[in-house]
């Protein structure tokens, strides 16, 4: 076990390999000719569209290390790729005529080194059809339209973009491509502004009323839940929709972004926050220059919930400021963001006294800090390394955040985080910025463990999930495995605790497959250090 613990050099030359089998979520056949992406998530935990379906076969080259690796699959739509280990891998799958939309469950997964993943692909649908003023009958150019999906999340349903939204051209049409097969929403709303206005006197705004075609919902609603659903089949085509626009009096907003100091490059963000079932989305409504200490307008603002966020320069600092504000059809006046350098937050990790004896000082480690509940800014700096496991992160803005650590040796993993001396379950913490301290330590555990699965005689996916876990993202957490042809299949790599455990079909997009309900219904298991449970489940098939 200790060797198994420590960072020795060359440690990133331990190469295994992850078997990717692509079918047709149809026929069940392989795909052949399918692009397989494999991202090494090093040094950060993102990606980007760019970086991933930007990869041509071969990428990586003969270096296992390589942050981005792709490949074809073969005649039998399988292929396996040489990997080092060290770091988490996601998968990604493109094939023309297939679903091939980002953040796609159907074509997107984790994975450790070693593995074998199945991934089914679905034959991509479209939808064609023009947008028109509902009196005239006129074209309407220049509108962004967006086949939104009804997907489950949590105990209900929520609307995602199921395909890349397209502007409308001079006829008003539209053709929306690479749609997965599902119930869809067809929303069709203004292009972003290109600017803030400026936001004049405080009379003049009271007098503002802007009158202007607003978001609309096929085939001419203006609010979701009167929409009617479109059920669209694997590969099918729906032509011939229309879209029906009224003008109507939307609302104006206007404020301003102050510092206590001279700033320079000042910035303002405007985020629409939707929540549907246990998420919530933000989308970009606005991202443009602003001068700080000047009134700032904007028109159009449709109904709903808003992140307003600002940043500017001071010297070589980073200032940050961010209000969350409601709309209806009335204009809002008086928004005041006040610049602030948030605060430093000092970030440890250390073994619990289990690993001490073998826990190597060496070891390349890297950690952050994700906010919870708003999106990165520009004021979310990256955490500087002071060395023997200490990192410091400055400017963090006072909210929610979530801890991680990346980088240690292989057997081990994040246990427990402590913000200020106390426990934060699911290592989510309200950072404080009046607080004495601001001190985060990340506690590493042995994850030794291994739960032992067998399914009824099938082929599944099993998947544990350790308590306490996010009610709203149970799936973010959750470790996997894949059973074999006889139902065997093992979760390893586990944390000492309680554990709730399922089986899925094999190829069910498990992680949008059901709500949290159906997990705290599942088997319950508790395993110790090291420790290896065997149990006997059924498949969910809901």
């Amino acid at each position: 076990m200790a060797a198994s613990l420590m960072m020795a050099p060359g440690w990133a030359q331990d190469v295994g390999e992850v078997k990717v089998t692509v079918v047709d979520g149809g026929s069940g056949q392989g795909v052949a000719g399918a692009k397989v992406v494999l991202l090494r998530l090093i040094p950060k935990y993102s990606y980007s569209n760019t970086k991933i379906f930007g990869a041509k076969p071969g990428a990586g080259g003969e270096d296992p290390a390589a942050e981005v690796l792709a490949a074809l699959t073969g005649d039998e739509g399988t292929v396996a790729i040489r990997v080092a280990r060290g770091a988490p891998v996601r998968v990604f799958v493109e094939r023309e005529g297939y679903v091939q939309y980002g953040m796609s469950f159907e074509t997107v997964k984790s994975a450790e080194v070693g593995e074998s993943v199945r991934i089914a692909l679905q034959k991509e649908g479209m939808m064609a059809g023009r947008v028109v003023d509902a009196d005239s009958k006129k074209a309407m150019a220049g509108l962004r339209v967006t086949a939104l999906l009804w997907q489950a999340v949590g105990e209900s349903r929520a609307l995602f973009p199921g395909g890349e939204p397209v502007t409308t051209d001079q006829e008003g049409t539209f053709v929306l491509k690479g749609l997965r097969p599902g119930e869809y929403v067809l929303e069709v709303r203004p292009a972003r502004p290109e600017k803030f206005l400026d936001g004049g006197t405080a009379e003049e705004f009271r007098a503002l009323a802007v009158r202007a075609y607003g978001r609309t919902y096929y085939p001419g609603v203006e609010r979701v839940e009167e929409a009617p659903p479109l059920t669209l089949l694997a590969g099918g085509e729906m032509k011939g929709l229309e879209v029906r626009m009224r003008p109507r009096r939307v609302a104006s907003i206007r404020g301003r972004m102050m510092a206590g100091e001279d700033v320079t490059d000042g910035n303002m963000g405007l985020n629409s926050v939707q929540k549907q079932g246990g998420t919530t989305s933000y989308s970009t409504v606005m991202f443009a220059k602003v001068e700080p200490g000047a009134w700032f307008r904007l028109d159009g603002v449709e109904p709903g919930r808003y992140w307003l966020n600002g940043s500017a320069k001071a010297g070589e600092r980073t200032l940050g400021a961010f209000a969350y504000f409601d709309v209806d059809d009335r204009n809002v006046d008086g928004l005041e963001l006040a610049l602030s350098g948030g605060v430093p937050v000092e970030l440890t990790v250390r073994p619990d006294e289990a690993l001490k004896s073998v826990w190597a000082a060496e070891q390349k480690l890297r950690v952050g800090l994700q906010p919870v509940g708003r999106m990165f800014t520009r004021w979310d700096q990256p955490p500087v390394e002071q060395g023997e496991g200490r990192f410091v992160m400055e400017g963090v803005q006072g909210g929610a955040y979530k801890a991680w650590a990346r980088g240690y040796a292989k057997g081990v993993a994040v246990g427990e985080v402590r913000y200020n001396g106390k426990v934060a379950p699911g290592g989510v913490f309200t950072v404080e910025p009046g607080a004495l301290a601001q001190k985060v330590e990340l506690v590493i555990h042995p994850a030794t463990a291994s739960i032992g699965v067998t399914t009824k005689g099938a082929k599944a996916a099993v998947v544990a999930v350790r308590e306490p876990y996010d009610r709203e993202d149970w799936q973010a957490e959750a470790k996997s495995a894949e059973c074999d042809a006889e139902g065997r299949g093992t979760i390893s790599g586990l944390l000492a605790g309680t554990y709730r455990v399922l089986a899925f079909p094999a190829g069910v997009a498990w992680r949008t497959a059901g709500g949290v309900l159906m997990l705290e219904a599942a088997a319950k298991v508790e395993v110790g250090v090291g420790a290896s449970v065997n149990i006997s489940l059924d498949m969910k098939r809901d």
